[in-house]
C-alpha cells in the first residue's frame, strides 16, 4: 500500500509542471521525446487551449504530429529535431489554422537532457502575435488608403520656389500647420521640432544635390502646442544647368503609425523581458521538479526494497521458527503414535494432519512473501518457479532462458526485476483473456533483456497512459511503478500494445549500470569451489567386518529443537549413534574432521555457511562420507543443488520420522 501511495504521489508530481504553467503568462507546452523519434504532448498551459480552441483531452498524451495541422507540421517537427541536435533553443515564426481560427505565433523550444545526455523533453513557449499581425495588416491597408486619397485628392501638397523662397501649401496643410496659403519657407521651418530641423534639412539638401527624391520623417509643433509626426516626400525640379529651382512634395500625418510602432516596440520589449523571465522560471521549476522526481524515484525504490526486505524477514521468521516448530511437533506426534493406544493414536494422527495443513499453509505463505528459490538460486530459477506459481491465476507461462542469459546481479536488483515480471504476468492474467503468456530472459549487447508477451486483447496505449477514467487504475499505476522502478535501476521499461494484437512488455537493464554482486554480501547461488586436498581418513568408511557396529551420525541444523527431535528419532534405532550436533555449515565441516561420522544429516538454510557449501567442502575432503539433506522446502531446485554438491538425497523435514532411517541405510548400502 505504501508503494502504491508513493506511485500516486510520483504520478501527481508529473502534473505539477502543468500547474506551474497555469500561473505564468504566455503559452507554454511540455513535450516528451519518444524513443522512436516521435514527440508527445505531456502538458500544456491553459492559454494554449484558449488560443487554439482545442481541449486538453485532444492535446495531452497525443503525438505532436496528430495535433499540429499541416502545412506547419513538418516545419515544426524539423525545428524540434534541430533543437535536440544542436542542444540550443530554437525560435521560429509559425502560422496555423486551429478550431479557434488562424493564429500567428513566435515559438521557442529548449531541449532537456537526462544524466546520460539523452534528450527526454522539450520545453516550448509561444507568444501569440496574431494581434500584431492584424495591426500590421491594418496599418498597411490604412497607409494604402491614405496614399490613394492623397493621389486622388492631392492631399498635403506643397510647392517651394527655391529662388524666391516662397512656399505654397494645399488647403489641408494650411489648416493643419496654421499657415497662410503661401509664405516664406521659414514659416514652415519654424513649426519643425528643433531636434529634427537640422537633420531633415541636411538629408533633403543631400538628396537634391544628387538629384534624388527624399522621404523624411519629423515632428511638427502645431499652433495648439501638440506635437505630431509627419512624413515628407519630395523631388527637385532643375533647370538646364542642373540647378534646383523648385521642390515639390507631400506631407502625411504619420502620428498614428508612429504611436502604433512605439506601442509594438514597447510590447516586443515587454514580451522579450517576459520571455527571459518565463524561460528562467520554467528552467528553475523544471530543475526543481527533476530533482524532486529523482528523490521520489529513489525513495520509491527504497520503499520497494524495504517492502521486499520485510517480506524476506517475515518469510525467514516463518521458516526459521514456525515451520521448525511444526516439523518438531510432527516428529513428536509420530513418536507418540508408535507407543500410543489405538484411540490416542487416532487423535494424534488427526493432530498430525492438522500440523501438516498448517505446514503446507506456511509453505504457501513463505512463497507468497519471498520465494526461497529466488534468494538461493537466482533470477532464472525464480522465473521458472513463477511460471508454476502463476497457475493459481489460471495462466500458463512458458519461460525461456537463452544460453548465458542470466548475469550475476545484486539481490536488490534481482528482487525488483522479479517483482516487475510478476506484476506484468498478473496483469496479463486479468486482462489478456488468453490464459497464456511467454517470458524470455537473455543477455545481449551488454544488457539484460526480459520480455513478457501475450497474444491477448491488447490495449490502446494512449488511453492506458492518459489521465482518463477508462481502464484499470491499479493496472495503470502498476505499469507506472514498473517504469519508475526500472528508471531507478538505470534501465528502461518499454511496452507495445494495440487492441486485438496482444501486449509485449520489455524490461531492459544495462549491465554497465548494474552493481557487481559481492560474494560476501549475497547468498551463494552456485556451488562453492572445494577447498583443500582430500583427506585419507576413515571418515565415512564402514568396513565390511563391522556391520554390527553402530552407524556414526552427525546432525547439522541451526534449530536446537529440530536437532533434539532428530536425535530422538534416530536414537530409537539400536544401530544408530548420534556422535555430535552442529549449528551451521562451518561447524559441520569442523566436526566432520574431528568426529569422522559415516553419515551427516544436513539442513540447507543455515547462517554462516549453508548446507550446499558445507556439503561441497566435506565431500571434497571425505568423499566416502554420506550426506542426507533435510529441508522444510524440499523442492526440485534445492534437491538438484544438494545432489550436485554430493548429497545422496533430499528429504522434507516432516518426512524425517518415517524416511530418515531408511535413507541413511540406503545411502550406506551404495
Amino acid at each position: 500500500m505504501m508503494v502504491d501511495n508513493l506511485a500516486v504521489l510520483l504520478h501527481a508530481r508529473d502534473k505539477e509542471l502543468s500547474a506551474i504553467y497555469e500561473t505564468v503568462p504566455g503559452i507554454v507546452f511540455y513535450i516528451g521525446v519518444e524513443p522512436e523519434g516521435e514527440f508527445r504532448f505531456l502538458s500544456v498551459s491553459r492559454d494554449f487551449l484558449l488560443v487554439t480552441g482545442l481541449t486538453r483531452e485532444q492535446v495531452v498524451g497525443s503525438l505532436v504530429s496528430d495535433v499540429i495541422p499541416p502545412p506547419s507540421r513538418d516545419m515544426v517537427l524539423n525545428y524540434y529535431r534541430e533543437a535536440i541536435r544542436s542542444g540550443q533553443p530554437v525560435r521560429w515564426e509559425e502560422e496555423s489554422v486551429y478550431p479557434a481560427g488562424r493564429r500567428y505565433g513566435e515559438v521557442a523550444v529548449t531541449p532537456s537532457y537526462d544524466a546520460g545526455g539523452v534528450a527526454r523533453h522539450l520545453i516550448g513557449i509561444v507568444h501569440d502575435i496574431t494581434e500584431r499581425k492584424r495591426l500590421e495588416k491594418s496599418l498597411r491597408e490604412s497607409e494604402e488608403r491614405l496614399r490613394l486619397a492623397m493621389s486622388s485628392a492631392n492631399i498635403g501638397f506643397w510647392d517651394w520656389d527655391v529662388e524666391s523662397g516662397r512656399t505654397t501649401w494645399s488647403q489641408e496643410l494650411e489648416s493643419v500647420f496654421g499657415l497662410d496659403h503661401a509664405g516664406p519657407y521659414d514659416a514652415f521651418s519654424s513649426r519643425v521640432h528643433p531636434d529634427d530641423l537640422a537633420a531633415i534639412e541636411s538629408a533633403r539638401d543631400a538628396a537634391i544635390r544628387n538629384h534624388n527624391p527624399f522621404d523624411l520623417e519629423f515632428r511638427i509643433i502645431l499652433p495648439s502646442g501638440e506635437t505630431r509626426w509627419f512624413s515628407s516626400r519630395g523631388r527637385g525640379r532643375y533647370d538646364e544647368t542642373g540647378r534646383v529651382v523648385r521642390i515639390v512634395g507631400t506631407n502625411i500625418d504619420i502620428t498614428n503609425r508612429i504611436q502604433v510602432e512605439e506601442a509594438l516596440r514597447d510590447r516586443e520589449s515587454r514580451l522579450q523581458r517576459w520571455n527571459v523571465e518565463l524561460e528562467q522560471a520554467v528552467r528553475l521549476k523544471t530543475a526543481e521538479l527533476i530533482q524532486s522526481e529523482g528523490r521520489l524515484r529513489a525513495l520509491t525504490m527504497e520503499l520497494n526494497l524495504a517492502e521486499q526486505r520485510e517480506r524476506q524477514r517475515l518469510a525467514a521468521d516463518l521458516h526459521d521458527h514456525l515451520q521448525q516448530i511444526l516439523v518438531l511437533g510432527k516428529l513428536k506426534l509420530g513418536q507418540g503414535q508408535r507407543r500410543a493406544e489405538p484411540a490416542s493414536a487416532r487423535i494424534m494422527k488427526e493432530t498430525d494432519n492438522l500440523l501438516s495443513d498448517a505446514l503446507n499453509y506456511t509453505h504457501s505463505l513463505v512463497a507468497e512473501l519471498s520465494p526461497t528459490v529466488l534468494r538461493h538460486h537466482g533470477l532464472a530459477a525464480g522465473l521458472k518457479w513463477l511460471a508454476t506459481y502463476m497457475k493459481k491465476y489460471h495462466i500458463a507461462v512458458a519461460v525461456t532462458v537463452h544460453p548465458g542469459g542470466e548475469p550475476k546481479l545484486p539481490d536488490d536488483q534481482v528482487t525488483l526485476i522479479f517483482q516487475s515480471v510478476r506484476e506484468l504476468l498478473i496483469n496479463s492474467s486479468k486482462y489478456a483473456g488468453t490464459g497464456r503468456a511467454d517470458v524470455s530472459l537473455e543477455e545481449a549487447n551488454g544488457r539484460l533483456v526480459i520480455v513478457v508477451r501475450d497474444q491477448g486483447k491488447g490495449a490502446d496505449l494512449a488511453t492506458l497512459w492518459a489521465d482518463s477514467p477508462s481502464g484499470s487504475v491499479s493496472s495503470k499505476f502498476g505499469l507506472f511503478s514498473i517504469r519508475e522502478r526500472m528508471r531507478a535501476l538505470g534501465g528502461s521499461f518499454e511496452i507495445e500494445s494495440s487492441p486485438g494484437k496482444g501486449t509485449t512488455a520489455t524490461l531492459i537493464l544495462p549491465l554497465s549500470n548494474a552493481r557487481v554482486a559481492r560474494t560476501e554480501d549475497a547468498e551463494p547461488r552456485t556451488e562453492p569451489t572445494p577447498q583443500g586436498p582430500k583427506k585419507d581418513s576413515a571418515a565415512g568408511t564402514r568396513p565390511s567386518g563391522f556391520l554390527n557396529v553402530k552407524i556414526r551420525v552427525l546432525l547439522v541444523d541451526d534449530h536446537v529443537m529440530v536437532r533434539q527431535g532428530l536425535r530422538t528419532v534416530l536414537e530409537s534405532y539400536s544401530d544408530i549413534e548420534v556422535v555430535g550436533e552442529a549449528r551451521d555449515g562451518r561447524e559441520a565441516v569442523e566436526l566432520a574432521e574431528r568426529l569422522t561420522p559415516e553419515v551427516i544429516v544436513m539442513d540447507i538454510n543455515m547462517p554462516n555457511m549453508n548446507g550446499i557449501e558445507a556439503t561441497v567442502g566435506i565431500k571434497s575432503r571425505y568423499p566416502a562420507t554420506k550426506i542426507v539433506a533435510l529441508s522444510v522446502n524440499a523442492d526440485g531446485d534445492n534437491e538438484g543443488a544438494m545432489r550436485r554438491a554430493g548429497a545422496e538425497t533430499l528429504l522434507s523435514k516432516e518426512a524425517a520420522l518415517d524416511e530418515l532411517y531408511r535413507a541413511i541405510r540406503h545411502a550406506l548400502s551404495k
